[in-house]
C-alpha cells in the first residue's frame, strides 16, 4: 500500500498561471489547507497598481472604473489566441507566437469571421442558420450502461421534468454515445437529464450551407476554421472545428464542447 503524499498550503492566495497537471504517480496525493487556514489558488492576475479612478457613474452607485496599467503586456503575456500588432513595429508580425499580447494599438485582437463583429459590443454577432445538418455519427443513440442509484436522494426541488422532480436522484451514464469521450462517462450521457432543453449528448458531425448565408463562399481552404453554433435561446454555443470543406458542406474534425 502505497504512503499518502501530503502538501499542506498555509493561509493566503496564490496565483498560477499554468494549469496543473496531476499524473498516475501522484496518486494518493493529498493537497490541503493547513489547519483550517483559508486557502485560495486563483488563476487571476493580481494588479498591483492601485489607482482605480471612476470611469463612468451610473444611477444604481455600481459604477464603472478603470485603472491604468503600467506594463500591459505583462499582464497579457501567456494568453493564447492574443496578438501583438503595432504599426510602429513591423517585425511584430514574428512575435505572434512568442508574446502572445493583446496590444493591437489599444484594440482587441479579434480573429477573422463572417458575419464581421466586435463581440464587446455587438452580442452574438450572428443570426445566421444553417440550410441542414449532417446527422450524428453515433451508431449507439443511448449510454450503454447507467448508474441511478436511489440514494443519495434529493427531495427537497420543485418542478417536474421527466419520470420525477428536478435533479433528485444521481445521474450517470456510460459508453454508447459518449464512448468518443476519456473517461466516457457523465451526466449528459444519461437518458434521464432534466432541465432546459435537455438531452441526452449527441451531436451534429457537420452543416450545409450556401452562398446566401455564407456570400464569399466557395472558400479557397475552409479547414482549420471554427464554427460556433448558438443554442437557439442563445444561452449556450458549442464550437466545432472545420476538418473538410466539400460540396457546400462543413465536416467537422472536432468539437462540440459547450
Amino acid at each position: 500500500k502505497k504512503k499518502k503524499k501530503k502538501k499542506k498550503k498555509k493561509k493566503g492566495r496564490y496565483h498560477i498561471r499554468k494549469t496543473i497537471d496531476l499524473y498516475p504517480e501522484d496518486s494518493n496525493l493529498v493537497i490541503s489547507n493547513y489547519e483550517k487556514e483559508l486557502v485560495e489558488i486563483s488563476g487571476a492576475i493580481p494588479l498591483v497598481d492601485s489607482n482605480w479612478k471612476v470611469y463612468q457613474k451610473e444611477n444604481n452607485g455600481l459604477n464603472i472604473y478603470q485603472l491604468t496599467i503600467t506594463d500591459p503586456t505583462a499582464i497579457a503575456s501567456g494568453f493564447p489566441g492574443l496578438r501583438i500588432s503595432s504599426n510602429n513595429n513591423t517585425n511584430n508580425t514574428n512575435n505572434n507566437n512568442n508574446n502572445n499580447n493583446n496590444n493591437n494599438n489599444g484594440a482587441r485582437a479579434i480573429r477573422a469571421r463572417y458575419p464581421n463583429a466586435n463581440p464587446e459590443i455587438n452580442g452574438f454577432g450572428s443570426t445566421l442558420l444553417a440550410v441542414s445538418w449532417v446527422p450524428p455519427a453515433m451508431t449507439v443513440p443511448l449510454p450503454l450502461y447507467e448508474y441511478n442509484p436511489d440514494y443519495p436522494l434529493r427531495n427537497d426541488s420543485t418542478g417536474t421534468n421527466g419520470p420525477s422532480p428536478y435533479f433528485w436522484k444521481y445521474a450517470l451514464g456510460m459508453g454508447g454515445i459518449c464512448d468518443n469521450f476519456t473517461p466516457s462517462a457523465g451526466y449528459w450521457c444519461s437518458s434521464v437529464v432534466q432541465g432546459g432543453g435537455a438531452t441526452t449528448y449527441n451531436i451534429p458531425t457537420g452543416l450545409v450551407y450556401n452562398q446566401t448565408i455564407l456570400p464569399h463562399s466557395p472558400y479557397a481552404n475552409a479547414v482549420g476554421g471554427v464554427i460556433q453554433a448558438w443554442r437557439p435561446g442563445h444561452w449556450a454555443s458549442w464550437m466545432f472545428e472545420i476538418g473538410e470543406d466539400s460540396k457546400n458542406t462543413f465536416l467537422f474534425s472536432k468539437g462540440g464542447f459547450q
